[in-house]
């Protein structure tokens, strides 16, 4: 080993990770894997160097799409690389063959690596186009995706399909994309669709960020790759842009997109994926969505609906003698709501509260109070009763909402 590696070139740092000082798992069994190649072969030479490039690829796909959390996992996958060792002058064989048994590491990497090793053998020019893409710092070995896309009536596997969903998601995926664009990628995808994973068992759902983690990877976009539903979600994108037009292609399926649900709130406002720092939505039903600023509701959060009527009807808009509207960002189970304020009448400081109703959609409560509590003069409960308040209250549909606050403005614009 040691005559071997005064010789190596080390262009992957696979040695030099070895010897760091905080060196994990990962580079640990990446090491462990180069050394089985020279203990059985010594120096890297022609006659010897696709075998290595073979053996070295396959286990670096095996061993950088698994978790490494314990000793345990650590010896487990130690054990697997020495039994795999065995056949290291004819890996692609071994793999291609349904008798092949790799222990420990994730199954639907041991059936990816299966899958590409018979492609290879068939085929030469796969392996080419399978390592531009594994190479790439987000997928990083794991492409098994990408092959599904490309397979013909469930049978055979096309390159030119292979390679063109490869070079679209590339660029996808690539710095230009990750959080850039006003988040054109997600919001282009959602109209296809909602492919937003959940966060673990929580209510917590994730627009999903681009963090090359391999746990984050896992919790995000690995989620929409290997869910049959999410990644139907994806192809269907993929199929509707043009690799040498991407830009230009995600903004016309933004602009021309026809969805009524809560999808289009997100689809044409970008701010509200950057409002969600950790890119989380809580999501109860159809109805009852809030942006979080952060993850939990004791931190900032808007209520999907009212915000969205704010920004389109309230948000530069005055409604005399209230103050210019605003938007409360709850911190708590109680409502976030649109409001107006600052009116003040004799003894009274009158606002009204705008609250989407989660139980009837489409419709709003009007609450009209005093933020004092104090009680109403016998003209402002008038006023209110002429106007359909019951108990301080009315619920509206959402097209009669500004009509009826300046409805109650005009009113109350006489009594000063």
């Amino acid at each position: 080993m040691l005559d071997s590696l005064t010789v190596f070139n080390d262009s992957e740092n696979i040695f030099k990770d070895f010897l760091s000082p905080s060196v994990n798992y990962w580079e640990r069994l990446r090491f462990y894997s180069l050394s089985h190649f020279f203990i059985k072969y010594g120096i890297v030479k022609d006659d010897n160097k696709t075998i290595f490039n073979n053996w070295l690829r396959v286990t670096k796909n095996l061993i950088n799409n698994t978790l490494i959390q314990s000793v345990d996992n650590y010896k487990d996958a130690i054990r697997s690389i020495n039994e795999l060792s065995e056949h290291i002058s004819d890996i692609y064989s071994y793999l291609s063959t349904l008798s092949s048994e790799i222990k420990y590491f994730p199954k639907l990497q041991r059936e990816e690596e299966g899958i590409k090793s018979s492609l290879i053998l068939e085929d030469a020019e796969w392996e080419t186009l399978f390592k531009e893409i594994e190479q790439h710092s987000y997928f990083n070995g794991q492409i098994g995706f990408i092959l599904k896309y490309s397979r013909r009536d469930d049978k055979e596997y096309d390159k030119e399909v292979f390679k063109d969903y490869s070079e679209k998601l590339s660029q996808l995926f690539c710095p230009k994309f990750r959080e850039s664009n006003n988040f054109l990628f997600q919001r282009a995808l959602l109209t296809k669709g909602d492919y937003l994973p959940q966060v673990g068992n929580s209510e917590n759902y994730t627009f999903c960020v681009f963090e090359e983690a391999l746990r984050t990877k896992l919790d995000n976009w690995r989620k929409v790759f290997n869910n049959n539903k999410s990644t139907f979600i994806l192809k269907s994108l993929l199929d509707n842009i043009d690799k040498d037009n991407i830009v230009d292609d995600l903004k016309n399926i933004i602009k021309t997109n026809s969805v009524e649900d809560w999808r289009k709130v997100i689809i044409e406002n970008p701010e509200n994926i950057s409002y969600c720092q950790y890119r989380q939505i809580r999501w109860y039903s159809d109805d009852e969505i809030y942006l979080l600023s952060k993850k939990q509701m004791n931190g900032r959060h808007r209520e999907i609906y009212s915000w969205d009527l704010f920004v389109r009807n309230f948000k530069d808009k005055v409604f005399e003698p209230f103050a210019k509207p605003n938007y409360w960002e709850s911190t708590s189970w109680d409502s976030a709501c649109i409001y107006l304020d600052s009116f003040n009448y004799k003894l009274n400081e009158f606002y009204i509260d705008i609250i989407y109703d989660a139980s009837k959609t489409g419709f709003y409560k009007l609450y009209f109070g005093d933020r004092n509590e104090n009680p109403f003069s016998k003209e402002i409960e008038e006023m209110l009763e002429e106007s359909g308040f019951n108990d301080n209250m009315i619920l509206l549909p959402e097209d009669d909402i500004e009509f009826k606050i300046n409805e109650i403005c005009n009113k109350l614009k006489k009594l000063k």
